[in-house]
């Protein structure tokens, strides 16, 4: 486990805690868990703490009741009646829900998650896709078409990331934490232009580089940094051989199970043997993975990933999850048929927009 900072996840909360947990009566859990806090230590005391963490969590990510998500569903669906916003939530599953403190609380982003999960209500939607998302749309289309023809040429991309700073008390000191590329195959120049204050800006080979920032509230509203990373496009891998073109070999490392959330249960264990039998070529083995995680999963935004306790059987057993979800399963997977895999996550941008 070295190295892994969740580590403590291996701990179980006891029972009592998950259950009241599980139910929603976060009050109770948290007074409980305090009090568990004061004689904890190591640990078991961190794993307390972020589950302590959480708890506040769960209020922010369902915001709605019953009545205000149904008058935000109702202006959207045409014709959608209270009964039958109930059984949408209820029987049928089209609304992401959670009971907390005995009262129904709907997912922040339950509108866009009703239209993956019952697809026929679409044809009910007032408000259609607008004509910037098309043209967005389109535009990411046509480059991945040109990078999976190999005619598609390197970019320069200029950024300026931003994090805003609200609701601190007056002098608290603050941290903050912003995204810059690292320097690999994909992004073989990346240059800092200029920034705010006096951040400790990763390595540029480090394999999730950030710019720091210390300061007190009210020295600034916002930490900003500017860079320019040039943007070199890779054809998929055609065969194993290929993969001495990447930055540094497949290491062992990545073919471990990783607790919580890179997870080896039995069950996907044997779903993997089966997609894999009588393959040789890892490439072949990576594919047969890659088209059953697509065939077999469904887009949907879903909760802060802190609230995950493990995000690879969320993913296999519920079917459903977001890119970082349906990555994380994959990488499972890959791993599990002895294939080095490892997150790497990034953002894309066009003359349209970024995302």
């Amino acid at each position: 486990m070295e190295g892994n900072v969740l580590s403590f996840m291996r701990f179980r909360l006891p029972s009592e805690i998950s259950s009241l947990i599980e139910e929603g009566r976060l009050r109770e859990a948290e007074f409980k868990l305090k009090e568990l806090i004061r004689g904890s230590s190591g640990e078991f005391k961190r794993r307390l703490e972020f589950e302590l963490d959480r708890i506040r969590r769960w209020s922010f990510q369902y915001p709605y009741s019953e009545n205000d998500a149904y008058s935000r569903a109702a202006e959207v669906i045409e014709g959608l009646s209270r009964e039958e916003f109930g059984r949408l939530i209820k029987e049928e599953g089209c609304v992401d829900y959670r009971l907390i403190e005995g009262e129904v609380r709907i997912f922040k982003r339950f509108l866009p998650n009703m239209r993956f999960l019952c697809p026929r209500l679409n044809e009910r939607w007032t408000q259609g896709e607008d004509e910037k998302e098309k043209r967005a749309k389109m535009a990411l289309n046509e480059r991945a078409q040109e990078v999976m023809r190999g005619e598609a040429r390197p970019l320069i991309m200029r950024v300026r990331a931003e994090l805003s700073v609200k609701g601190v008390p007056q002098g608290s000191e603050v941290r903050a934490w912003l995204p810059v590329p690292r320097i690999s195959s994909l992004h073989p120049r990346v240059k800092v232009l200029s920034h705010w204050g006096e951040p400790y800006i990763s390595d540029e080979r480090h394999p999730q580089r950030t710019a720091y920032f210390e300061f007190r509230s009210g020295e600034t509203e916002k930490v900003w940094i500017e860079y320019e990373v040039e943007v070199q496009p890779r054809t998929p891998l055609k065969a194993a051989g290929e993969l001495s073109d990447l930055d540094e070999p497949p290491s062992q490392e990545h073919t471990l199970e990783r607790i919580p959330h890179i997870t080896f249960h039995p069950e996907l264990r044997s779903v993997v043997n089966s997609l894999i039998e009588g393959l040789d070529d890892p490439i072949d083995k990576a594919r047969a993975i890659w088209n059953w995680v697509v065939d077999n999963l469904r887009y949907t935004y879903v909760h802060d990933y802190a609230l995950f306790d493990d995000i690879t059987l969320f993913a296999f057993k519920r079917r459903r999850g977001d890119c970082g979800i349906q990555a994380i399963l994959l990488i499972s997977m890959m791993r599990m048929a002895g294939i080095p895999a490892r997150w790497q996550s990034g953002w894309y941008a066009n003359p349209v927009r970024w995302g």
